[in-house]
């Protein structure tokens, strides 16, 4: 399966990469003393995502690209990590593309060049990583859904940029990327543990919503069963928060209870016949596997 990258826009002897609304330019002088430049990290991510080279390679041909801390710490690397994102929602969510870009962004983030802890953040309870900071915030800012019907980030289906974004930072999640079950548990609740008619809301809020916590549920389940269920999170304010209640549910933040909760809802959506086909499928996996991973996990 192909991916149908959105087109790219390059101003001529400048490295300018204009993307989704976004600008990136490459700090002055970067690309005089390294290979940086946006329409080369663009090359790099598709050989990557269509197979052409490997997960190593690529990472290594991006810490390449960059220099070193000695050599200045302005050259966009931040930005990078965004870049990485916006790249994210264009791969389909069931494209095994998405699984090499994780891959490759947990090679960066060990990496000496781009897994130092950022100074600015130490000592206040949430270290990011200083190449990778901008990356955690674009995740931050982004991670609600996008309910605009634009098909500008993925022509022809204005929920599929939504989708992909969704499965991928549950695969982050899986591979152990920092701060991700929080995201989680705020998919399942906005999705599970909410009402979509009010006005604001499109008329596929439903849809949307319950395919977005089923496709956490399917890369990222067992992870937030760990979280959820077995070794809870420490009980301080700032996890509460995260972990906050919808109006439908009425039971306590951790454990089984909320489990079993998401999993009728999502068998429930399995079922509705006035869901759209997609949602349903989805929603019925992620309920099976939902049923799976507790079994196996009681039975062990």
């Amino acid at each position: 399966m192909e991916v149908e990258w959105q087109k790219f826009h390059f101003v001529d002897g400048i490295d300018v990469f204009l993307f989704d609304g976004y600008k990136f330019s490459s700090h002055p002088g970067l690309s005089a003393r390294y290979p940086f430049t946006y329409k080369r990290a663009v090359d790099i991510l598709r050989d990557l995502v269509e197979s052409k080279i490997s997960v190593s390679a690529a990472a290594r041909a991006c810490i390449d690209m960059f220099p070193t801390e000695e050599d200045g710490k302005e050259d966009g690397r931040g930005l990078f990590g965004h870049f990485l994102l916006t790249m994210a929602g264009q791969i389909p969510y069931h494209h095994h593309g998405q699984a090499k870009l994780v891959r490759l962004i947990m090679c960066l983030y060990s990496s000496a060049k781009f897994g130092k802890i950022s100074e600015a953040t130490l000592g206040k309870g949430y270290p990011t990583f200083y190449s990778m900071d901008q990356f955690q915030i674009s995740i931050y800012e982004n991670y609600v859904p996008d309910l605009d019907e634009s098909e500008d980030r993925t022509p022809g289906d204005p929920l599929a940029y939504n989708l992909n974004t969704a499965a991928f930072y549950a695969r982050l999640a899986q591979a152990g990327f920092p701060h991700m079950s929080c995201y989680a548990v705020a998919a399942l609740s906005d999705g599970l543990e909410e009402t979509h008619d009010e006005p604001q809301y499109p008329q596929y809020a439903d849809d949307l919503y319950v395919s977005l916590a089923s496709l956490w549920i399917s890369y990222a389940g067992q992870a937030l069963y760990t979280q959820l269920v077995e070794t809870r999170p420490e009980d301080d304010k700032a996890k509460k928060h995260h972990y906050k209640l919808g109006k439908l549910y009425k039971g306590p933040q951790f454990g089984l209870e909320r489990w079993t909760f998401w999993k009728n809802a999502l068998q429930r959506a399995g079922e509705n016949g006035k869901a759209r086909e997609q949602a349903r499928k989805l929603a019925k996996r992620a309920g099976d596997l939902m049923e799976a991973i507790e079994r196996c996990t009681q039975e062990a």
